[in-house]
């Protein structure tokens, strides 16, 4: 869902044009309430009264955890003309328990000009 979403919103863009404003879309996370969770301990209710609802659910596959496990992901994205700015947090859980999160913070990356 998350993959689709930014994709699609990506193509709209490049679709559109250059233009001076800005677009965003999603909510900065709120990664400064990250320490409130305690891994193998606060279970999905607490994640979700924490960092608020997820924009996506899904499924990830990591090399050192056997199985898959649930993710929750809070994205948020303001792109430009000449800039895109984009916030990631993954979130994973072991079963119903919060289990570790992956943060991106990407802010001012330049557009490149085609040739």
């Amino acid at each position: 869902m998350l993959k689709t979403s930014v994709v699609a919103f990506l193509a709209v863009l490049v679709c559109g044009g250059a233009w001076a404003q800005s677009s965003k879309l999603g909510k900065i996370p709120t990664v400064s309430r990250l320490s409130e969770l305690r891994i193998g301990i606060s279970d999905m209710d607490e994640v979700r009264r924490t960092l608020g609802e997820p924009q996506g659910k899904g499924q990830a596959r990591m090399p050192d955890y056997p199985g898959i496990r649930k993710t929750w992901s809070y994205e948020y994205m303001d792109v430009t003309s000449r800039e895109v700015g984009m916030f990631l947090l993954v979130v994973f859980f072991d079963r119903q328990a919060y289990d570790g999160y992956l943060w991106f913070d990407l802010r001012n990356l330049k557009r490149r000009k085609e040739s």
